[in-house]
């Protein structure tokens, strides 16, 4: 019988400065993978941001005295800024109306001519008897 030597394998010990390196070399591998990753969501967030914004079309033209007209449609109640009530001295038919809806008066213009017969009747009663 021969023997046959086999040389012996011893277990493999790794010493502290074996165990610094490979941790050095995983926390290098995180800090790239975490900056790719930061600079990835960076990017990321910059593409969605400018999605949102949108272009406003604006139509400019050379200034020129003219007219502008615009047309508002819109419910609502109308007000003056003065409101002037209009109300007789005395009660009558009224006989002619001088103006229509919307023309211009001035002071002392005739708005209302009222029937003669009522206005006698009236001014008569206000009036003393003489004697």
């Amino acid at each position: 019988m021969s023997e046959t030597s086999t040389p012996l394998q011893t277990p493999s010990v790794q010493t502290p400065v074996n165990n610094k390196k490979k941790k050095k070399k995983s926390r290098k591998k995180l800090l790239w993978i975490l900056g790719l990753l930061l600079i990835a969501i960076i990017v990321i967030a910059v593409i969605i941001s400018s999605k949102k914004e949108t272009l406003i079309t604006v139509q400019t033209e050379k200034i020129k005295p003219r007219n502008i007209t615009q047309i508002v449609t819109a419910t609502g109640k109308i007000q003056s800024e003065t409101e002037v009530n209009i109300s007789a001295e005395i009660s009558g038919e009224i006989v002619s109306l001088p103006f229509k809806e919307g023309d211009e008066v001035t002071k002392n213009d005739l708005l209302v001519k009222i029937k003669q017969d009522a206005l006698r009747r009236n001014f008569r009663s206000r009036m003393p008897p003489y004697r």
